[in-house]
């Protein structure tokens, strides 16, 4: 499981962050993705709350910028520049 995560990091930021960006702004607790592993027979699921958004879009946005993916850190800025007020 752990491989997978590491090996797919990028898939995973940018599915975690088109749906932010495409939910924004979000007023309650949003189911990003869930998978089941057939090793150890668990469900595991990534959600995110609220008041954990710009974080959130923070640490993604470093490896959008890592494989310059320019177009998602675009989106990701505009809401963190709403969210801080710039």
């Amino acid at each position: 499981m752990w491989e997978y995560m590491v090996e797919s990091k990028y898939d995973i930021s940018c599915m975690i962050v088109d749906t932010l960006v495409e939910k924004y702004p979000i007023s309650e607790s949003i189911e990003i993705m869930q998978w089941s592993c057939l090793e150890d027979e668990t469900d595991y699921s990534i959600s995110c709350y609220p008041e954990h958004v710009v974080e959130t879009l923070e640490q993604n946005l470093d490896i959008l910028v890592e494989v310059e993916d320019y177009k998602r850190c675009s989106a990701v800025k505009k809401i963190l520049d709403q969210e801080y007020g710039s």
